[in-house]
Formats: structure tokens, C-alpha cells, sequence
């Protein structure tokens, strides 16, 4: 009857042993894995436009983008606006701490004053750099019209 109860007991403590060197195993290496956000910030697109799509010369124009945003990560927006004959122009690119999440769409002021004339295509790549990796986007083109003659 004794070494049924010393039995007991060793396997208890082996058991008890074994379970706190997992734990503090998983505490020091892998409870990140467990409770980090490894989501990419944009889960789908929508539609992207401008709001209006015709502005006048030297004036900025807003782009409305729908998007699934699940998290919130600092990003870096590289812009370009494409004129209808090919032509490529730079757009201030800019580092923000990125739109809300859970809403149903953003809209964001780009700086197209130094265009001339024309009709463009806005094209976006979006960098996300979230605590444990970056994530890289394109976000849909924002279709628009500079007024004047051009």
C-alpha cells in the first residue's frame, strides 16, 4: 500500500515539474507567437476614389478608400499620379500612423498642386511597419481630373 501512495507522489511532482518548465519555456520564447497581432492591417480593398473627381489646378485632391482594416500599424504611403498619356509624376509620399481600424472607409488629402493639367490615375504602394513584421499594399487607384487646358 505504501509504494501505491509513494507512486502517487512521484507522479505528481513529475507531472508538476514538467508542467512549470513548459510554462516558463512558453513565457520566455513563445507566449508572443500566442498573444502578438500577426494580422496583415488591410484584410480586403473597395472601391477608391476622389471626391470630387475634378479639381482645379494647384488645389489637393481627397481620395475616399474603402478597405477591411483589422489593426492599426504606422505606415508609409509612396505615391505616384499617372497622366492619361503615360506620363509618371512623383506625389508627396508620407509616414503616418495610418487610418482607424473597423471603419468603413478613409479618407486622405494628396498634394497634386504641382500637376499640370490633365487626367490622372493615383497610385498608392502602403508599407504597414506593425511591432513584429512589415506588411506591404497597393491600394486601388483613385481615378481624378485636373481642370485647365493640357
Amino acid at each position: 500500500m505504501w509504494e501505491k501512495i509513494e507512486c502517487n507522489k512521484f507522479y505528481r511532482v513529475a507531472v508538476t515539474v514538467a508542467l512549470a518548465a513548459f510554462l516558463t519555456l512558453l513565457a520566455d520564447k513563445g507566449i508572443d507567437r500566442f498573444i502578438t497581432d500577426n494580422r496583415h492591417p488591410i484584410r480586403s480593398w473597395g472601391e477608391a476614389y476622389a471626391v470630387p473627381d475634378e479639381i482645379a489646378r494647384g488645389a489637393k485632391v481627397i481620395g475616399r478608400i474603402y478597405r477591411d482594416k483589422v489593426r492599426r500599424c504606422p505606415v508609409e504611403s509612396r505615391r505616384s499620379a499617372v497622366r492619361h498619356d503615360g506620363l509618371t509624376y512623383d506625389v508627396p509620399d508620407k509616414f503616418h500612423r495610418g487610418g482607424k481600424d473597423g471603419t468603413e472607409y478613409v479618407e486622405i488629402e494628396y498634394d497634386v498642386s504641382a500637376l499640370p493639367p490633365g487626367q490622372y490615375r493615383l497610385e498608392v504602394d502602403l508599407t504597414y511597419r506593425c511591432p513584429e513584421r512589415t506588411y506591404t499594399s497597393i491600394q486601388p487607384p483613385i481615378h481624378f481630373r485636373i481642370k485647365g487646358t493640357g
